[in-house]
């Protein structure tokens, strides 16, 4: 063994550097400007970092982040809580890593100014979806979407987005059809299901659509999207719907499909001349409650006239506007009470409970209104309501039921909200409609303006529900 010649060993640069560091770090050491110079001389990017993100004096640190060329290292500044905002800034400017990117913007930028700078850089999708569904600046979500392409990353955001109009945006930057279908059937929102609808081209899928879905709107809106005057024609032949029938028949030209609409018009108008002689109660009560098409049932309820078999349509019927006009001539209390004991639909046994004393408008809201509640019973309490001509002691009672329906995003009302507006709404309940969100509320709350003589411009409106803000 060779004896130690007893001379001390002398680190390499790259170490000296490094214990320099340390030193500076545990707070003596080299000045200021010593760590200047080293700042300034060194190509070491992990050096650099660690002086960019710990150094106590700003120069130090803003010459080596001035000096950081590796993306890693970038990035490891950049994402580091304790740098500080004028490095951050700095090294942003040459951070292009995009995940890097996407984890500033959302973790450590205040400002939208910054965070649309960032989202100017990204181009990677999943890195774009997650700004637009994690940030909570709708103008930022805004501008991620519009440089979505991927179709799974805006299905995600027109699933889940915070703000329902930049998941109509992100609907409407989509074209796989798959993906469009599943959100018109399955989507919850009627606003969402209304721009997929718009945007896909099955006509098969339509057709079955404008007969299914809760909404009136998206169920129109179906009808209009039908390119194919075959589908159109059955539309309009085979609809139950009024309205969507009208809608289909304006658009089909062809002349052997025009004559089956017309033969089919006139069976219908055979129908309903036929009702009109009818005198049998049972006979129409059998129309009410089956007849094909609403305005076969409709016509049928008309003509009703004796108690128990107004009755019996009211019990059993499961069309919302025969039962307003079956109950509105019932008068008969045993009748009643007969209906309060054995309608099918809650809401016919509680509006008939009302009516013949068994309980109150303000009773039927307040157990309805319970903490922990079915939500069901709410809805109930509504249905039994639109049966009436306004109910002054339900009023306050109607309004705050239709601003926790439009909280919870809960469709299943929607006819009832509509017809309560008409009957209960003023310009506050009016523009809660007009600003929820809901396709079907927002027209109703127009046709409510122009009927009262206002018009629908922007500015401070009242707002006090948001669709699905208690999701």
């Amino acid at each position: 063994m060779r004896p130690n010649s007893g001379k001390a060993t002398v680190p390499g640069k790259g170490i000296m550097v490094l214990l320099l560091c340390a030193i500076v770090f545990m707070g003596c050491g080299p000045s200021v400007e010593k760590r200047k110079q080293i700042a300034a001389s060194t190509n070491d990017q992990a050096v650099l970092a660690n002086m960019a993100i710990q150094d106590s004096d700003n120069d130090v640190r803003a010459t080596a982040a001035g000096r950081l060329t590796d993306q890693k290292s970038l990035a490891k500044v950049a994402l580091d809580d304790h740098t500080s905002n004028d490095v951050r800034s700095t090294v942003m400017a040459r951070l292009t890593d995009q995940e890097s990117l996407a984890k500033v913007a959302l973790v450590y930028l205040t400002s939208d100014e910054e965070r649309l700078a960032v989202v100017a850089k990204l181009t990677d999708q999943e890195s774009l979806a997650k700004v637009a569904l994690d940030t909570n600046s709708k103008d930022v979500q805004e501008a991620a979407i519009k440089k979505l392409t991927d179709q799974a990353a805006l299905y995600r955001v027109a699933c889940t987005a915070k703000e329902l109009t930049n998941r109509i945006l992100a609907v409407g930057r989509m074209t796989d059809q798959p993906l469009l279908a599943k959100l018109a059937s399955e989507q919850p929102a009627a606003a969402i299901r209304l721009a997929a609808i718009s945007r896909i081209i099955d006509d098969d899928f339509l057709l079955q659509r404008s007969r299914v879905d809760i909404s009136d709107s998206v169920r129109m809106a179906a009808v209009e999207a039908i390119k194919n005057e075959k589908y159109l024609a059955r539309v309009a032949i085979e609809n139950d719907s009024r309205a969507q029938r009208k809608a289909a028949d304006r658009r089909v030209s062809e002349p052997a499909l025009r004559r089956q609409i017309n033969l089919a018009d006139q069976h219908l108008r055979t129908e309903l001349a036929a009702i009109e002689h009818q005198t049998n109660q049972e006979s129409l009560a059998q129309s009410a409650l089956q007849g094909k098409f609403d305005v076969i049932r409709l016509e049928a309820a008309k003509r009703l006239n004796q108690q128990a078999i107004l009755g019996k349509v009211a019990s059993e019927s499961k069309d919302r506007e025969v039962c307003k006009i079956v109950f509105a001539k019932l008068t008969d209390q045993n009748v009643l009470r007969g209906v309060a004991a054995n309608a099918g639909d809650n809401a016919m046994r509680t509006a008939a409970s009302v009516k013949v004393g068994q309980t109150t408008w303000t009773k039927v809201f307040e157990n309805a209104s319970v903490k922990d509640t079915n939500p069901v019973a709410l809805g109930e309490a509504l249905a039994a309501v639109d049966l009436f001509s306004e109910q002054e002691e339900a009023k306050e009672g109607v309004v705050q039921a239709c601003l926790n329906f439009i909280r919870r995003g809960d469709e299943t009302r929607i006819p009832e909200l509509v017809d309560l507006l008409g009957r209960y709404g003023d310009v506050s309940l009016a523009e809660d409609y007009l600003n929820c969100g809901q396709p079907d509320l927002d027209t109703a709350a127009r046709r409510w303006a122009n009927d009262h003589g206002y018009d629908v411009g922007t500015g401070n409106g009242s707002h006090r529900a948001a669709w699905g803000s208690d999701r």
